[in-house]
This record gives structure tokens, C-alpha cells and sequence, in this order.
């Protein structure tokens, strides 16, 4: 230690909390919760851009919009929208578009 002195010491300890912030260990995989926001993200995407005629994107938005809020409804979430609007669930489902 008497080698670096106490500016080398602090640069070494630098270096290796950066080697190990660069390099250290990453979830390399995607929990459950992940896959499904992908997965609604890719059915927003092909709903979007598909080879659909304009009737069909529009079934298919109204019917994404109708499982979502199933799902907020259902499980442990349940909870969190029971106060939801009524006539905010209704206007939301009659929404023929996706972002």
C-alpha cells in the first residue's frame, strides 16, 4: 500500500467499483411481469401496422382495449380499479385506435 499512497488507493478503489459497476452481475432474463408488457406492446405494433382493413384494426383495438380492462379488473390488481368510472371504461373500450 505504501506503493500508491492514498491518491493510488482511492484511484484503485475507483477503478475496481467501476470494473464492477461495467461488468458486474445483469439479469440477462426478463421476469414474467416484463414478457407480458412486451408482449402487449407487440400486439399494440401488429395491430397498428398489419395487413388488416380498416374495420379489422378497429375490431382489434376495441377487443385489446375490452382484455386489458379484464385484466385490470382481475387479479391481484383487482383492488387497485375497483373504483374505476363506469362511463370512463365505457368511452375507453369505444376508442378504435392504439398507440
Amino acid at each position: 500500500m505504501a506503493i500508491f499512497g492514498m491518491n493510488g488507493l482511492q484511484f484503485v478503489g475507483l477503478d475496481l467499483l467501476l470494473v464492477f459497476a461495467v461488468y458486474g452481475m445483469a439479469r440477462i432474463s426478463m421476469n414474467p411481469k416484463e414478457v407480458a408488457a412486451v408482449q402487449r406492446a407487440a400486439i399494440r405494433k401488429g395491430i397498428s401496422k398489419g395487413d388488416q382493413s380498416p374495420e379489422e384494426k378497429k375490431r382489434a383495438a376495441v377487443e385489446f382495449r375490452t382484455a386489458l380492462l379484464k385484466q385490470m379488473h382481475s387479479g391481484k390488481y383487482a383492488e387497485r380499479y375497483a373504483d374505476t368510472d363506469k362511463a370512463f371504461e365505457k368511452a375507453y373500450v369505444a376508442k378504435t385506435y392504439v398507440r
